[in-house]
């Protein structure tokens, strides 16, 4: 290999790429003088930020970045707050007291009017599109007033840093800070306050639209290979997506706007049907059908609907995108939508639809023990009870199926008690869906959990 630490004046490189195969491959390959670029001119690299050897890139990839903006001159973008200590100021939402969740805010002086200690965190998370990993909370009682007063051990600076005070409860565009699985970017509404692997932009001018343009920019194809452009490692960073190119274009970015907030609202739906959303409301399985397997059979089909509708919408995302940039070259990518009722998405076995069938029964039974101890209603939708002042427990919201007597509701290997965990479910079932098909639905229970092949131990009922 021969290189220069010289610029050479409208000096044509050759380049051969050898990143594929083993060594005796890699060796015929350049042999053979395959997977051979010269097309670039040297002086074409320092139009990509950061000038890369990126010898394999088309001439409408250099064009994107020589006579486009960036997205840095449209958006904001800011690594979020590192507290220095997750394990005292960071929880899941349902650890504390629903009460004292102060959600939607919108300023500062609003959060700390309130008097409330723990505000929704944005801590960027797993793949995931549109909307979603919406976990946490974070400790900001009185603006933050720990956080930004608690010395570090060595007693010489602030522990947390990057609080970002301008920019929290903002409207967001986020994306994590580990891409190894590929860039995915959800949309965060007023009344967050976002970690450090919780990458954020936020538009500079008040034009909350363009947030979804950028969004749905960095959810298609062309996203994804100028993440990988600009940043080839398992990270991208906030200034990696400021050096993005972004090239206007009005009439076709109304058309992503629209789609985005198609898209956010199918994913938010998807992500509030299952308890780790506060926006949660109830099972998905319960319906008027009088059979447990029809009910399943109409949440699969509903899945099914969401599923088709996303990936049209990502489908005509990616066309749109790519028509702006004009990158015709990109070939079709392989659309796996990134909803939890898309089995494919959210289960890595040959088998995804038998896994779905037996967590959809799971999580049933997690609601109906929910129901059972008081944190959810069959005659209310979302979360009834979630804080421990005992005095605001209210039994008279709990007609349809009762809640347990004492809060306790024993896991035991025979029927010891007539409030256990077995009985109490039995008569979940009965309860939604009737007395006549009640042996058919427990055995659709027993056959989807795969119970029938767990033996009985001595003494133990089957």
């Amino acid at each position: 290999w021969v290189m220069s630490k010289n610029k050479v004046k409208s000096f044509q490189p050759v380049f051969f790429d050898l990143t594929e195969g083993d060594e005796s491959s890699k060796r015929n390959a350049l042999r053979k003088n395959l997977n051979r670029y010269q097309e670039t001119d040297q002086d074409s690299f320092s139009f990509i930020p950061g000038s890369p050897l990126a010898y394999w890139v088309s001439n409408e990839v250099f064009d994107s970045f020589k006579s486009s903006p960036s997205m840095s001159d449209f958006f904001e973008p800011r690594e979020g707050l590192a507290t220095g200590n997750n394990d005292k100021y960071v929880r899941y939402w349902h650890e504390v007291g629903i009460d004292n969740v102060f959600e939607n805010s919108t300023c500062r002086e609003e959060s700390k009017d309130s008097r409330l200690r723990w505000f929704p965190y944005n801590k960027g998370g797993e793949l995931k599109r549109w909307f979603g990993n919406d976990f946490f909370v974070v400790d900001w009682l009185n603006d933050g007033h720990e956080l930004q007063n608690t010395l570090h051990p060595s007693g010489t600076r602030v522990w947390a840093h990057n609080f970002n005070l301008d920019y929290i409860f903002r409207p967001m565009m986020s994306w994590s800070d580990i891409t190894s699985k590929g860039l995915s970017a959800r949309f965060f509404d007023k009344g967050y306050i976002f970690d450090a692997t919780g990458l954020s932009a936020f538009e500079k001018s008040d034009d909350k639209e363009l947030l979804f343009v950028g969004l749905a920019i960095c959810n298609s194809g062309v996203g994804e290979y100028l993440a990988k452009l600009l940043n080839p490692t398992l990270h991208f960073k906030s200034g990696d997506f400021g050096r993005m190119s972004f090239p206007r274009n009005s009439i076709l970015e109304d058309k992503l706007i629209g789609l985005a907030k198609v898209a956010i609202k199918i994913s938010m739906e998807d992500f509030n049907l299952f308890e780790f959303s506060r926006g949660f409301k109830s099972s998905p399985l319960i319906s008027d059908d009088p059979s447990l397997s029809g009910s399943y059979e109409r949440y699969q089909s509903k899945s099914l609907e969401m599923i088709e509708t996303m990936i049209e919408i990502e489908q005509t995302v990616n066309k749109i995108v790519a028509d702006i940039y004009g990158f015709e070259f990109l070939p079709e990518k392989e659309i796996t939508p990134t909803l939890y009722v898309n089995p494919k998405f959210r289960f890595q076995s040959s088998d995804e639809m038998s896994c779905f069938r037996s967590e959809s029964i799971s999580e049933l039974l997690s609601y109906a023990l929910g129901c059972a101890m008081g944190r959810y209603s069959l005659d209310y939708e979302g979360l009834i009870f979630g804080h421990n002042n005992q005095d605001d427990f209210d039994k008279d919201k709990y007609l349809t199926y009762k809640v347990d007597d004492d809060g306790i509701i024993p896991f035991t290997d025979q029927e010891w008690f007539k409030d256990d965990a077995t009985n109490r479910f039995r008569e979940f079932i009965q309860v939604v869906w009737g007395e006549e098909h009640l042996q058919a639905n427990l055995d659709f229970v027993a056959e989807s959990l795969c119970l029938n092949a767990i033996k009985p131990k001595k003494s133990e009922s089957a």
